[in-house]
């Protein structure tokens, strides 16, 4: 189990360094750190591969269709870039969630699979999000990582290294062979990963699932069965899916008005977007704009 002296430095660096509850990025590129102190606050996110490590408190997150519940000195670690929606549980001023973040840079992960001296990855995996204790050895490499927030000189210089440290001890986990098969040119998994990538690009765009399937070098059977185990929904839903939450992003961080929104991730009508908004949040596009920019 992970020492409590490196939990406790990590939530004292947090704490110096966000003072209000919310989502903050560092001056290191792709590390966030997180401070929420009302169980209330949702925050959603149309999809990153990322690892984060919980320093105080509990977090709930929807992703992939299902419920995952960790806690202090416990990682969630997302091999596929799935939208996803999370709060933290029983947070208070008293008792603040913490936690850091890091999102994963997808061609360094590629090339630390590649540089692995190991059997031939599996063709094909079985899940692509984990949930585990966090090592020693991952735990002291994000203090590391945080240690350098206090001086950005040393960030700039010596977070890109740290960085790649975390990419690196991720294969040493024990779903190190999933991750592995999500990170090897050749494998479906891998396939999917890139219909993945393009999807996220291209979202606003109508397109054919068999050409995506012939994109990546799939039957259009393989590819959907395969697309699913990886991000736990079909292709269309995962378009619709991500539609909808840049949709909520823009609303929420550039003000954008309902119709706008709509036609800007790709809906051809107001009408269908805010139907299945409701369907996806469970409220109005508005009402819920309106009700997370209160408890924010």
């Amino acid at each position: 189990m992970l020492a409590e002296c490196v939990i406790d430095e990590c939530a004292k660096i947090i704490e110096s360094q966000v003072e209000k509850s919310g989502t903050f990025e560092t001056v290191i590129p792709g590390l966030y750190l997180y401070r929420w102190e009302s169980a209330q606050a949702i925050a959603c996110d149309s999809g990153q591969i990322m690892v984060s490590f919980i320093v105080n408190g509990q977090k709930e997150t929807m992703i992939t269709g299902r419920r995952f519940l960790y806690r202090q000195g416990q990682c969630l670690l997302s091999g596929v870039a799935a939208p996803s929606s999370f709060h933290a549980v029983g947070s208070s001023p008293a008792q603040p969630f913490l936690a850091v973040s890091l999102r994963l840079d997808l061609q360094t992960l590629i090339d630390c699979a590649g540089q692995l001296n190991q059997s031939a990855p599996k063709k094909m995996v079985e899940d692509s999000i984990f949930t585990f204790d966090c090592p020693d050895d991952l735990g002291e490499a994000f203090l590391r990582l945080l240690r350098l927030l206090k001086d950005p000189q040393q960030a700039k210089f010596l977070g890109p290294l740290f960085v790649k440290e975390i990419h690196y001890r991720l294969f040493l986990l024990p779903c190190r062979e999933e991750l592995r098969s999500l990170m090897s040119n050749g494998t479906q998994s891998h396939a999917v990963l890139k219909a993945v990538s393009w999807m996220k690009e291209n979202y606003a765009k109508a397109f054919k699932v068999e050409d995506i399937a012939d994109m990546v070098h799939m039957s259009i059977s393989a590819f959907h069965r395969q697309f699913k185990t990886v991000t736990g929904m079909s292709p269309l839903q995962f378009q619709k899916q991500i539609r909808l939450f840049e949709a909520q992003r823009l609303m929420i961080s550039s003000q954008a008005n309902v119709s706008s929104a709509a036609y800007a991730v790709g809906y051809e009508s107001p009408t269908q977007f805010s139907r299945e908004y409701r369907r996806q949040f469970g409220l109005s596009p508005l009402k819920d704009i309106r009700q997370r920019q209160a408890t924010a």
